[in-house]
């Protein structure tokens, strides 16, 4: 839903990469800052901090087309990458804090998005 109102709003999509960075700065930036703060009054990583969550999926969604395939698939196999924690997400969610917080989901989100790339690319 967050990307469809971000597409919407021309923050988002493959006609807009510099701003879509910019966007993936912002929300990487606050992410840190708040989780880091969140950890503190729930513990590590907890449920209840989803922001990483958004980060990542903007992450996988990157550069490719806003439609309804591509934001369900790329829901799915990000949520799947996130649970397995490809390497190195596992690896970076040890810095702690934030930061950690924030990385892993990165990781998976690239992972998601090159995934999603090549599968634009096969099925066309």
């Amino acid at each position: 839903m967050i990307h469809l109102v971000l597409a919407r709003l021309g923050l988002v999509g493959p006609d807009a990469p510099l701003v879509w960075l910019a966007v993936l700065a912002a929300v990487f930036t606050a992410g840190v800052a708040a989780s880091g703060r969140s950890e503190k009054a729930w513990g590590s990583d907890d449920r209840k901090i989803v922001v990483d969550e958004i980060w990542g999926m903007m992450v996988s969604l990157y550069l490719l087309p806003v439609s309804p395939l591509y934001i369900v698939t790329g829901f799915f196999v990000f949520r799947f990458l996130d649970i397995v924690k490809p390497f190195p997400a596992r690896r970076v969610e040890r810095v702690g804090g934030g930061w950690g917080v924030m990385l892993d989901d990165g990781v998976s989100g690239v992972y998601a998005c090159v995934i999603l790339h090549v599968m634009r690319l096969v099925v066309g």
